[in-house]
Protein backbone atom coordinates (compact mmCIF):
# COMPACT_ATOMS: atom_id res chain seq x y z
CA UNK A 1 0.00 0.00 0.00
CA UNK A 2 1.85 3.35 -0.84
CA UNK A 3 0.66 6.20 1.45
CA UNK A 4 1.37 9.74 -0.33
CA UNK A 5 2.94 11.96 2.12
CA UNK A 6 0.59 15.15 2.97
CA UNK A 7 1.65 18.78 1.87
CA UNK A 8 5.12 19.01 4.70
CA UNK A 9 7.62 21.62 2.36
CA UNK A 10 5.97 24.93 3.53
CA UNK A 11 7.58 28.05 1.78
CA UNK A 12 5.06 30.09 2.85
CA UNK A 13 6.57 30.79 5.58
CA UNK A 14 6.16 34.74 6.08
CA UNK A 15 2.05 33.99 6.20
CA UNK A 16 1.12 33.71 9.76
CA UNK A 17 -2.74 32.06 10.82
CA UNK A 18 -5.54 32.04 9.04
CA UNK A 19 -3.64 33.59 6.22
CA UNK A 20 -1.39 30.35 5.59
CA UNK A 21 -3.94 27.85 5.10
CA UNK A 22 -5.53 30.84 2.20
CA UNK A 23 -2.36 31.14 0.69
CA UNK A 24 -2.22 26.66 0.46
CA UNK A 25 -5.58 26.94 -1.16
CA UNK A 26 -4.70 29.33 -3.77
CA UNK A 27 -1.66 27.50 -4.42
CA UNK A 28 -3.82 24.27 -4.91
CA UNK A 29 -6.02 25.86 -6.95
CA UNK A 30 -3.88 27.48 -9.16
CA UNK A 31 -2.00 24.38 -9.92
CA UNK A 32 -5.00 22.90 -10.16
CA UNK A 33 -5.93 25.17 -13.34
CA UNK A 34 -2.72 25.50 -14.48
CA UNK A 35 -2.22 21.31 -14.73
CA UNK A 36 -5.65 21.21 -16.57
CA UNK A 37 -5.28 23.87 -19.05
CA UNK A 38 -1.81 21.84 -19.96
CA UNK A 39 -3.62 18.88 -20.51
CA UNK A 40 -6.03 20.80 -22.47
CA UNK A 41 -3.53 22.42 -24.74
CA UNK A 42 -0.96 19.37 -25.28
CA UNK A 43 -4.39 16.95 -26.29
CA UNK A 44 -5.42 19.89 -28.89
CA UNK A 45 -1.98 19.62 -30.07
CA UNK A 46 -1.53 16.15 -30.54
CA UNK A 47 -5.02 15.88 -31.98
CA UNK A 48 -4.16 18.86 -34.84
CA UNK A 49 -0.58 17.73 -35.16
CA UNK A 50 -0.11 14.19 -35.18
CA UNK A 51 -0.28 11.61 -38.01
CA UNK A 52 -0.99 8.89 -36.05
CA UNK A 53 -4.45 7.40 -35.40
CA UNK A 54 -2.86 5.80 -31.95
CA UNK A 55 -1.85 8.83 -30.48
CA UNK A 56 -4.72 10.92 -31.07
CA UNK A 57 -6.68 8.25 -29.77
CA UNK A 58 -4.45 7.78 -26.73
CA UNK A 59 -4.74 11.82 -26.21
CA UNK A 60 -8.43 11.98 -26.50
CA UNK A 61 -8.99 9.36 -24.25
CA UNK A 62 -6.78 10.46 -21.23
CA UNK A 63 -8.26 13.83 -21.63
CA UNK A 64 -11.36 14.21 -19.57
CA UNK A 65 -10.17 10.89 -17.18
CA UNK A 66 -6.92 12.65 -16.66
CA UNK A 67 -8.54 16.41 -16.11
CA UNK A 68 -11.47 14.93 -13.37
CA UNK A 69 -8.41 13.23 -11.51
CA UNK A 70 -6.48 16.62 -11.23
CA UNK A 71 -9.62 17.98 -9.74
CA UNK A 72 -10.49 15.29 -7.38
CA UNK A 73 -6.93 15.31 -5.93
CA UNK A 74 -7.24 18.98 -5.60
CA UNK A 75 -10.40 18.60 -3.67
CA UNK A 76 -8.64 15.65 -1.34
CA UNK A 77 -5.80 17.49 -0.71
CA UNK A 78 -8.64 20.98 0.01
CA UNK A 79 -10.14 18.54 2.13
CA UNK A 80 -6.99 17.51 4.46
CA UNK A 81 -5.82 21.23 4.33
CA UNK A 82 -9.06 22.89 5.47
CA UNK A 83 -9.43 19.70 8.35
CA UNK A 84 -5.64 20.34 9.35
CA UNK A 85 -4.45 16.85 7.64
CA UNK A 86 -7.11 15.28 9.44
CA UNK A 87 -6.95 12.19 6.91
CA UNK A 88 -3.20 12.34 6.29
CA UNK A 89 -1.76 12.16 10.04
CA UNK A 90 -4.41 10.73 11.90
CA UNK A 91 -6.09 7.96 8.69
CA UNK A 92 -3.28 7.13 6.74
CA UNK A 93 -4.79 3.91 5.42
CA UNK A 94 -8.06 6.12 4.71
CA UNK A 95 -5.96 8.84 2.86
CA UNK A 96 -3.98 6.08 0.77
CA UNK A 97 -7.14 4.74 -0.09
CA UNK A 98 -8.81 7.73 -1.11
CA UNK A 99 -5.89 8.70 -3.48
CA UNK A 100 -5.40 5.34 -4.88
CA UNK A 101 -8.96 4.90 -5.42
CA UNK A 102 -9.03 8.18 -8.02
CA UNK A 103 -5.87 7.15 -9.77
CA UNK A 104 -7.75 3.69 -10.24
CA UNK A 105 -11.01 4.70 -11.13
CA UNK A 106 -9.30 7.17 -13.90
CA UNK A 107 -6.84 4.92 -14.90
CA UNK A 108 -10.15 2.02 -15.63
CA UNK A 109 -12.09 5.25 -17.10
CA UNK A 110 -9.27 6.00 -19.50
CA UNK A 111 -8.85 2.14 -20.67
CA UNK A 112 -12.73 2.26 -21.31
CA UNK A 113 -12.63 5.35 -23.38
CA UNK A 114 -9.66 4.08 -25.55
CA UNK A 115 -11.02 0.96 -26.17
CA UNK A 116 -14.72 2.46 -27.32
CA UNK A 117 -12.54 4.57 -30.13
CA UNK A 118 -10.92 1.30 -30.68
CA UNK A 119 -14.02 -0.37 -31.79
CA UNK A 120 -15.42 2.71 -33.44
CA UNK A 121 -11.75 3.28 -35.40
CA UNK A 122 -12.19 -0.88 -36.14
CA UNK A 123 -15.90 -0.39 -37.75
CA UNK A 124 -15.07 2.78 -39.64
CA UNK A 125 -12.33 1.06 -41.33
CA UNK A 126 -14.29 -2.18 -42.16
CA UNK A 127 -11.46 -4.44 -42.03
CA UNK A 128 -12.87 -6.49 -39.16
CA UNK A 129 -16.77 -8.18 -38.64
CA UNK A 130 -18.89 -5.43 -36.80
CA UNK A 131 -20.88 -8.12 -34.91
CA UNK A 132 -17.30 -9.64 -33.88
CA UNK A 133 -15.99 -6.14 -33.29
CA UNK A 134 -18.78 -5.38 -30.77
CA UNK A 135 -18.31 -9.14 -28.88
CA UNK A 136 -14.97 -8.16 -28.35
CA UNK A 137 -15.55 -4.59 -27.00
CA UNK A 138 -18.16 -6.72 -24.38
CA UNK A 139 -15.40 -9.07 -23.49
CA UNK A 140 -12.82 -6.33 -23.40
CA UNK A 141 -15.27 -4.73 -20.77
CA UNK A 142 -15.65 -7.23 -18.67
CA UNK A 143 -12.06 -7.99 -18.15
CA UNK A 144 -11.14 -4.37 -17.64
CA UNK A 145 -14.10 -4.56 -14.72
CA UNK A 146 -12.80 -7.87 -13.27
CA UNK A 147 -8.96 -6.50 -13.24
CA UNK A 148 -10.23 -3.20 -11.30
CA UNK A 149 -11.88 -5.52 -8.89
CA UNK A 150 -8.75 -7.43 -8.09
CA UNK A 151 -6.74 -3.78 -7.72
CA UNK A 152 -9.88 -2.66 -5.71
CA UNK A 153 -9.22 -5.78 -3.57
CA UNK A 154 -5.37 -5.04 -3.34
CA UNK A 155 -6.30 -1.14 -2.51
CA UNK A 156 -8.79 -1.73 0.43
CA UNK A 157 -6.45 -4.79 1.90
CA UNK A 158 -9.46 -7.17 2.20
CA UNK A 159 -8.71 -11.10 1.50
CA UNK A 160 -9.00 -12.96 -1.37
CA UNK A 161 -11.25 -15.55 0.19
CA UNK A 162 -13.59 -13.13 1.38
CA UNK A 163 -13.82 -10.95 -1.67
CA UNK A 164 -15.05 -14.72 -3.70
CA UNK A 165 -17.09 -15.87 -1.37
CA UNK A 166 -18.73 -12.90 -0.73
CA UNK A 167 -19.08 -12.95 -4.27
CA UNK A 168 -19.50 -16.02 -5.24
CA UNK A 169 -22.95 -15.66 -2.71
CA UNK A 170 -23.87 -12.38 -3.75
CA UNK A 171 -23.71 -13.48 -7.41
CA UNK A 172 -25.74 -16.37 -6.57
CA UNK A 173 -28.45 -14.25 -5.11
CA UNK A 174 -28.37 -11.87 -7.78
CA UNK A 175 -28.75 -14.51 -10.40
CA UNK A 176 -32.15 -15.39 -8.77
CA UNK A 177 -33.44 -12.20 -8.11
CA UNK A 178 -32.61 -11.15 -11.73
CA UNK A 179 -32.74 -14.17 -14.30
CA UNK A 180 -34.16 -11.49 -17.19
CA UNK A 181 -31.23 -9.27 -16.55
CA UNK A 182 -28.61 -12.03 -16.83
CA UNK A 183 -31.24 -13.89 -19.76
CA UNK A 184 -30.86 -10.71 -21.47
CA UNK A 185 -27.31 -10.01 -21.30
CA UNK A 186 -26.21 -13.83 -22.75
CA UNK A 187 -28.80 -13.16 -25.51
CA UNK A 188 -26.95 -9.84 -26.04
CA UNK A 189 -23.61 -12.00 -25.77
CA UNK A 190 -25.01 -14.73 -28.24
CA UNK A 191 -26.06 -11.86 -31.31
CA UNK A 192 -22.63 -10.87 -31.64
CA UNK A 193 -21.30 -14.44 -31.80
CA UNK A 194 -23.74 -16.12 -33.69
CA UNK A 195 -23.92 -12.68 -36.08
CA UNK A 196 -27.35 -13.44 -36.55
CA UNK A 197 -27.45 -9.60 -37.39
CA UNK A 198 -25.25 -6.66 -37.13
CA UNK A 199 -26.13 -2.72 -36.26
CA UNK A 200 -27.28 -1.70 -40.14
CA UNK A 201 -29.65 -4.17 -40.79
CA UNK A 202 -33.15 -4.88 -41.57
CA UNK A 203 -34.96 -7.53 -39.57
CA UNK A 204 -38.46 -8.51 -38.86
CA UNK A 205 -40.11 -10.34 -35.79
CA UNK A 206 -43.36 -11.64 -37.12
CA UNK A 207 -44.45 -13.55 -34.37
CA UNK A 208 -44.18 -9.82 -32.57
CA UNK A 209 -45.30 -7.77 -35.00
CA UNK A 210 -42.02 -6.41 -35.50
CA UNK A 211 -39.64 -4.69 -38.12
CA UNK A 212 -36.91 -2.31 -38.67
CA UNK A 213 -33.66 -1.52 -38.71
CA UNK A 214 -31.28 -2.11 -36.16
CA UNK A 215 -29.31 0.55 -34.57
CA UNK A 216 -27.72 -0.51 -31.46
CA UNK A 217 -26.99 -3.92 -30.18
CA UNK A 218 -27.00 -2.89 -25.89
CA UNK A 219 -26.10 -5.33 -22.72
CA UNK A 220 -29.69 -5.86 -22.11
CA UNK A 221 -31.53 -4.46 -25.33
CA UNK A 222 -31.54 -3.81 -28.73
CA UNK A 223 -32.63 -0.59 -30.00
CA UNK A 224 -34.18 -0.71 -33.78
CA UNK A 225 -36.21 1.57 -35.68
CA UNK A 226 -39.39 0.54 -37.61
CA UNK A 227 -41.04 1.81 -40.37
CA UNK A 228 -42.86 5.17 -38.79
CA UNK A 229 -39.40 5.79 -37.11
CA UNK A 230 -40.44 4.94 -34.02
CA UNK A 231 -37.09 3.74 -31.70
CA UNK A 232 -38.07 0.27 -30.31
CA UNK A 233 -36.17 -1.60 -27.60
CA UNK A 234 -36.34 -5.56 -27.55
CA UNK A 235 -34.92 -7.63 -24.79
CA UNK A 236 -32.23 -9.65 -26.22
CA UNK A 237 -33.17 -12.52 -24.67
CA UNK A 238 -36.11 -12.84 -27.20
CA UNK A 239 -33.71 -13.32 -29.71
CA UNK A 240 -32.98 -16.89 -28.47
CA UNK A 241 -36.38 -17.90 -28.73
CA UNK A 242 -38.20 -16.19 -31.15
CA UNK A 243 -38.02 -16.15 -34.97
CA UNK A 244 -36.11 -13.15 -36.30
CA UNK A 245 -35.57 -12.73 -40.00
CA UNK A 246 -32.61 -10.75 -41.42
CA UNK A 247 -34.09 -9.01 -44.41
CA UNK A 248 -30.73 -7.68 -45.26
CA UNK A 249 -29.26 -10.64 -46.08
CA UNK A 250 -32.28 -11.31 -48.28
CA UNK A 251 -30.54 -12.27 -51.99
CA UNK A 252 -34.08 -13.42 -54.25
CA UNK A 253 -37.56 -12.11 -53.87
CA UNK A 254 -40.18 -13.99 -54.49
CA UNK A 255 -42.51 -13.25 -57.92
CA UNK A 256 -46.10 -14.35 -56.94
CA UNK A 257 -49.36 -13.14 -58.48
CA UNK A 258 -52.91 -13.91 -58.58
CA UNK A 259 -55.81 -12.33 -60.85
CA UNK A 260 -58.27 -13.58 -62.94
CA UNK A 261 -59.00 -13.65 -66.77
CA UNK A 262 -62.01 -13.60 -68.60
CA UNK A 263 -61.37 -16.32 -72.11
CA UNK A 264 -62.99 -18.90 -74.18
CA UNK A 265 -61.96 -22.30 -73.29
CA UNK A 266 -59.86 -22.57 -76.28
CA UNK A 267 -58.21 -19.59 -75.54
CA UNK A 268 -57.04 -20.11 -72.36
CA UNK A 269 -54.91 -22.74 -72.87
CA UNK A 270 -52.71 -20.03 -75.13
CA UNK A 271 -53.00 -17.89 -72.62
CA UNK A 272 -51.44 -20.06 -70.17
CA UNK A 273 -48.30 -21.43 -72.92
CA UNK A 274 -47.64 -17.80 -73.54
CA UNK A 275 -47.47 -16.62 -69.85
CA UNK A 276 -45.46 -19.71 -69.38
CA UNK A 277 -43.02 -19.61 -71.68
CA UNK A 278 -42.98 -15.71 -71.10
CA UNK A 279 -41.98 -16.48 -67.28
CA UNK A 280 -39.05 -19.11 -68.25
CA UNK A 281 -36.94 -17.23 -70.27
CA UNK A 282 -37.42 -13.87 -68.77
CA UNK A 283 -33.70 -13.00 -67.90
CA UNK A 284 -34.19 -11.01 -64.31
CA UNK A 285 -35.89 -14.42 -63.09
CA UNK A 286 -33.52 -17.13 -61.29
CA UNK A 287 -34.24 -20.13 -63.56
CA UNK A 288 -32.92 -22.46 -60.71
CA UNK A 289 -36.41 -22.21 -59.46
CA UNK A 290 -39.71 -23.09 -61.61
CA UNK A 291 -41.18 -20.35 -63.05
CA UNK A 292 -44.75 -19.98 -64.83
CA UNK A 293 -48.25 -20.41 -65.29
CA UNK A 294 -51.33 -22.42 -63.94
CA UNK A 295 -55.01 -22.08 -63.43
CA UNK A 296 -55.71 -21.80 -59.65
CA UNK A 297 -59.61 -21.35 -60.10
CA UNK A 298 -62.47 -21.52 -62.40
CA UNK A 299 -65.70 -19.47 -61.56
CA UNK A 300 -68.00 -19.10 -64.48
CA UNK A 301 -66.69 -17.59 -67.41
CA UNK A 302 -63.25 -16.46 -65.19
CA UNK A 303 -60.26 -18.40 -64.75
CA UNK A 304 -57.98 -17.87 -61.69
CA UNK A 305 -54.58 -17.73 -62.86
CA UNK A 306 -51.17 -17.75 -60.63
CA UNK A 307 -47.59 -16.75 -61.38
CA UNK A 308 -44.87 -17.74 -59.71
CA UNK A 309 -41.43 -16.98 -60.20
CA UNK A 310 -37.82 -15.84 -58.12
CA UNK A 311 -36.28 -12.21 -58.91
CA UNK A 312 -32.49 -12.46 -58.13
CA UNK A 313 -31.79 -8.52 -57.76
CA UNK A 314 -32.45 -6.34 -54.84
CA UNK A 315 -35.86 -5.04 -53.63
CA UNK A 316 -35.98 -1.67 -55.14
CA UNK A 317 -35.44 -3.74 -58.78
CA UNK A 318 -38.07 -5.85 -58.01
CA UNK A 319 -40.47 -3.79 -57.65
CA UNK A 320 -39.67 -2.41 -61.18
CA UNK A 321 -39.20 -5.43 -62.76
CA UNK A 322 -42.07 -6.49 -61.36
CA UNK A 323 -44.33 -3.82 -62.71
CA UNK A 324 -42.79 -4.41 -66.00
CA UNK A 325 -43.72 -7.96 -66.23
CA UNK A 326 -47.52 -7.40 -65.45
CA UNK A 327 -47.53 -4.62 -67.84
CA UNK A 328 -46.68 -7.08 -70.38
CA UNK A 329 -48.53 -10.10 -69.38
CA UNK A 330 -51.51 -7.75 -69.60
CA UNK A 331 -50.31 -7.88 -73.29
CA UNK A 332 -50.13 -11.31 -73.62
CA UNK A 333 -53.78 -11.78 -71.99
CA UNK A 334 -54.90 -9.35 -73.98
CA UNK A 335 -53.10 -10.57 -77.25
CA UNK A 336 -54.01 -14.27 -76.55
CA UNK A 337 -58.18 -13.41 -76.47
CA UNK A 338 -58.61 -12.80 -73.10
CA UNK A 339 -59.71 -9.67 -71.06
CA UNK A 340 -58.54 -9.08 -66.88
CA UNK A 341 -61.28 -9.08 -64.87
Amino acid sequence: MIYPSPILWNPINFIDGEGRWLAWEALIIFTALFASKIVGLCVARITKKSASDLSIGIAQSIHRPLFYLIWYLAALYSFDLVTEQLLSYSYPKIWATLYNLGILIAAGWFFLRLKDRAVAHAIARGGAHTGSVYALSKIGTILFVLLALILLNDLTELKMTTLLTFGGIGGLALAFAAQNIVSNFFGGLMVHVTRSFVPGDSISMPAHAIEGTVEEIGWYQTRIQNNQRAAVYIPNALFTSALAINQTRTTHCVFSETFSVEAAPENIATIIKELTSYLSNHPGLNHDYRAGAHIKSLQGPYYSIALYGTFVHSDRECCTLRDEMLIHIAKLISKAGGNLA
